[in-house]
């Protein structure tokens, strides 16, 4: 689970962890995955950008 700067559940980022998890795909992965997405809502939480709004290549 995922959890923002207030405490909050990622909810979005808890669901995919979750499919991931019930997938055949190895433990780590899902790991590894759940600390990549933190490190992408850190940086739209210091940009002030909502995760829906966020695009590739700044557009």
């Amino acid at each position: 689970m995922v959890v923002n700067g207030l405490g909050r559940e990622v909810e979005p980022v808890t669901a995919y962890l979750r499919d991931l998890a019930l997938s055949d795909r190895s433990p780590l992965t899902a790991r590894s995955y759940g600390f990549r997405m933190l490190r992408w809502f850190r940086l739209l939480w210091l940009l002030d950008v909502a995760w829906e709004r966020a695009t590739a290549g700044g557009r």
